[in-house]
């Protein structure tokens, strides 16, 4: 289900805009928007795959790992920093099972 993939596309938008939203200090900044681009990426290109092609998700779910993980590696101070990125951390690697866990393959009857 490339629903998953629509859904990693907006957590990816989320990671973008979260320095301005959330107190983050510089390199958890940096993080978010490097990683908010590469699951957007990721993202897109999950969208444009075929179905059966797991490849982007694999990715993804790597990156949300990496997000969850990062709120304590990098010195997040402040819970909602901290809250911000392990929600997106495990949404990213939810949506990324959900779309690797689907084969969109149609089904065409004669």
């Amino acid at each position: 289900m490339k629903a998953g993939s629509w859904l990693n596309l907006l957590a990816g938008v989320w990671l973008l805009i979260s320095p301005l939203a959330v107190a983050l200090n510089r390199a958890s900044a940096t993080n978010n928007v490097i990683a908010g681009i590469l699951v957007v990426l990721l993202a897109l290109s999950s969208l444009a795959a075929a179905p059966e092609d797991h490849a982007p998700a694999w990715i993804n779910l790597a990156t949300g790992l990496w997000l969850f993980v990062s709120a304590w590696l990098l010195g997040l101070t402040t819970m909602t920093a901290i809250w911000s990125n392990a929600i997106a951390g495990v949404l990213i690697v939810a949506f990324a099972l959900i779309r690797m866990a689907s084969n969109d393959v149609e089904v065409t009857t004669n």
